[in-house]
């Protein structure tokens, strides 16, 4: 399409230079009075250097000196193909335009569909990669859940059995250090009863001892 665009100006620009040459061609006077200064003066302002210009000015000057005189009817004739040309090359241009515009219309469609199909793919995707995920996390946070309350419970469980079995051994310790104590108490009452026992038996003694001392005493005196 390109191609077609740059061959249809080049063939405009071919037809208008070689327009303005058939129309200085049916103009003698133009090759005489040809300004081969000012042509000079207006390319060196336009960039081109001196020599170039002169070199242009030359060529167009014995161009314009060169060219047959033609009559009217060949100017109006000339005129005619040029506005045909023109038009067709208009007419061809407006229609690979329509064409060109026509194509990018339609492309431009294809592509806002196939954006459109892949975004809600994309999004279809997505949403069933989150339902998907949601899922899993839901279900794993039930397993976590029920998990780690089997092992509370079972912990629960081990320390009630630990405390009963605790309690059940501080209970017969108790029930043992009672015995003890009691078997204790009567054993010490025992000996008190027998030291009780000892002490009486002295003291009689002792006692009738003392008597007999102050017998003896009162008859010695």
């Amino acid at each position: 399409m390109a191609r077609r665009q740059a061959a249809g100006a080049a063939s405009a620009a071919k037809i208008k230079w070689q327009g303005a040459e058939r129309a200085a061609s049916l103009n003698p006077m133009s090759a005489l009075t040809f300004d081969t200064l000012q042509f000079v003066k207006t390319l060196e302002t336009a960039g081109v250097c001196a020599q170039h210009a002169e070199a242009m000015a030359r060529a167009v000057r014995d161009s314009h000196m060169a060219v047959d005189v033609a009559t009217k009817a060949d100017l109006r004739e000339t005129q005619t193909l040029l506005r045909s040309e023109l038009r067709e090359v208009e007419t061809t241009l407006r229609t690979e335009l329509r064409e060109s515009e026509a194509k990018l219309r339609t492309e431009l469609r294809e592509v806002e569909t196939k954006l459109s199909t892949e975004l809600r793919e994309v999004e279809t995707k997505f949403s069933t990669e989150l339902r998907e995920v949601a899922t899993s996390l839901r279900t794993e946070l039930h397993e976590a859940t029920t998990s780690l309350r089997t092992e509370l419970h079972e912990v629960t469980t081990s320390l009630k059995t630990e405390l009963k079995a605790d309690l059940l051994t501080l209970k017969a310790d108790l029930l043992t250090l009672r015995s003890e104590l009691h078997e204790t108490q009567t054993v010490v009452q025992s000996s008190l009863r027998e030291v009780e026992l000892r002490m009486t038996v002295k003291l009689g003694t002792m006692l009738v001892a003392t008597v007999g001392v102050v017998v003896t005493l009162l008859k010695l005196l």
